[in-house]
């Protein structure tokens, strides 16, 4: 019974997260990433400085190299618009973070 409860809550947290990538905001120019446990290399950084996207939805399952990459982010231009932390393993120090940042349009700041 409890594997079947498992089973249940990990399918509707998947459901969540499809939701939340297939939602009306996607468009070509959308960058969707899930980094290994490092987090994103610095060129890709800097490419995403060079050519922004006007959406990019963000995939962690470590919390320090999020927070490394969010600051990054920020400083190239993006803006942090929402973070949604996941528990997909209980018990566990281990969570996924999604976060979306769109395209900060006063690069004045």
């Amino acid at each position: 019974m409890i594997s079947f409860v498992v089973a249940l809550c990990c399918i509707v947290i998947l459901a969540v997260i499809l939701l939340f990538f297939l939602g009306d905001d996607d468009w070509p120019d959308d960058r969707h990433l899930d980094p290994p446990r490092g987090g994103l290399e610095r060129t890709v950084v800097e490419e995403l400085a060079k050519h922004p996207p006007r959406l990019l939805k963000y995939v962690s399952c470590d919390p320090a190299a999020f927070g490394r990459d969010a600051g990054r982010l920020v400083r190239s231009g993006l803006e942090l618009q929402q973070v949604v932390l996941l528990d997909l393993f209980p018990n566990t120090h281990h969570f996924e973070t999604v976060a979306t940042f769109k395209t900060n349009t006063d690069r004045s700041a």
